[in-house]
């Protein structure tokens, strides 16, 4: 169960809010081209237990451009039965949700060895170069960060940022998270 939970709230960190309909931002404005309205993901989860294999979708729904970043409004359903919103804000430099506001996940730039933590969790660029292959496809020029915590297990996520999060690993506790489809 604690898996489970940990994967939803990684892939909150994915996730954005707001009411008002609008139309996209513009590339200038937004960082992250991943991040147009309509766009979706579809996730498979699984570990060493085939029971816990699940499928996980992401929509942005709406967006909503303030002078300080722009605010997104994303739905995630696992099994197409539960539904959740997220909060993600984009600034001209970087990406939070509300899950994870003071931690950014996705920059504008990367450099290999770039860290940045809040209190005591830590993520650090390891590579910008890495190829990674699921179900969706092959995917080059991947950003691989690591993220870890004092007495906490690391895991690593695979992001782009013209497509989002492709892939979460954590070999510890043996269980992945990976892109299997999207819309765009």
């Amino acid at each position: 169960m604690k898996k489970i939970l940990l994967v939803l709230s990684i892939f909150l960190i994915i996730g954005g809010c707001g009411k008002d309909k609008v139309n996209n931002p513009t590339e200038e404005t937004n960082p992250f081209p991943f991040l147009k309205i309509g766009n979706s993901w579809t996730y498979i989860y699984s570990d060493e237990r085939p029971e816990n294999t699940f499928k996980l979708t992401r929509k942005v729904d709406t967006t909503d451009a303030t002078v300080d970043f722009i605010k997104y409004s994303l739905y995630f359903a696992h099994n197409a039965v539960m539904n959740k919103e997220v909060f993600m804000y984009c600034s001209t430099d970087s990406m939070v949700t509300d899950a994870d506001i003071d931690l950014p996940l996705f920059w504008r730039n990367y450099t290999v060895g770039k860290k940045w933590n809040y209190g005591e969790r830590v993520r650090e660029v390891v590579s910008i170069n890495e190829t990674v292959t699921v179900e969706a496809g092959t995917f080059n020029n991947c950003i691989k960060i690591k993220e870890y915590k004092i007495d906490y297990i690391e895991f690593f996520v695979w992001i782009r940022n013209d497509i989002g999060i492709i892939k979460l690993e954590q070999k510890d506790e043996d269980w992945e998270m990976e892109l299997k489809s999207k819309n765009f």
